[in-house]
């Protein structure tokens, strides 16, 4: 066990894995791909606590632009990152980007009209990346939507957006 100021002085410490090293410069790579075609969607999958989360965040950090939207007071990052929640229903694939960028949505706002405000802010804001972590939920059972259902929705977010998205989750999805 470590002593309090061993552990002290290893808070916060991150320590790079080459493999962890090898995916977020592979990842740019294909960023720079998507950014000259418009956009696409990159899978990130792997089996429970192998580093998604952490992959995702760093990459996020390593990535993004500070950008000024038309009407924003403060400064925003052109990379959002989101989580998708348990048993998502089709608000819940817009509305967790929404919520990544700041905005919300109320119970009787319908799922075309948040998905038409996420197109919007989207696109006012500069957003070039989306990142949704937990993408496996759209895979589980008792989910809302088929798995075609759920690939279809993200598809609509880059083909109306032209934004990349970044998909992590289990292998499952």
């Amino acid at each position: 066990m470590l002593d309090q100021t061993t552990s002290r002085a290893l808070q916060g410490a991150f320590i790079r894995h080459s493999r962890h090293e090898w995916a977020v410069s592979e990842i740019k790579r294909l960023l720079k791909i998507a950014a000259t075609e418009g956009g696409r969607i990159i899978p990130i999958l792997g089996p429970t606590r192998c580093g998604k989360t952490e992959l995702t965040k760093d990459l996020k950090a390593q990535v993004e632009n500070d950008r000024n939207g038309p009407s924003a007071i403060l400064v925003s990052s052109d990379v959002i990152l989101g989580r998708l929640p348990p048993r998502p229903s089709e608000r819940d694939y817009y509305g967790s980007c929404l919520r990544s960028m700041g905005f919300d949505f109320v119970e009787r706002e319908r799922p075309a009209q948040i998905r038409e405000r996420l197109f919007r802010l989207v696109v006012e804001h500069g957003i070039q990346t989306i990142i949704i972590d937990e993408v496996n939920h759209c895979a589980e059972t008792l989910t809302r939507h088929s798995r075609r259902q759920a690939a279809d929705h993200f598809k609509t977010i880059v083909d109306e957006t032209s934004v990349t998205l970044i998909l992590a989750g289990l292998p499952m999805f």
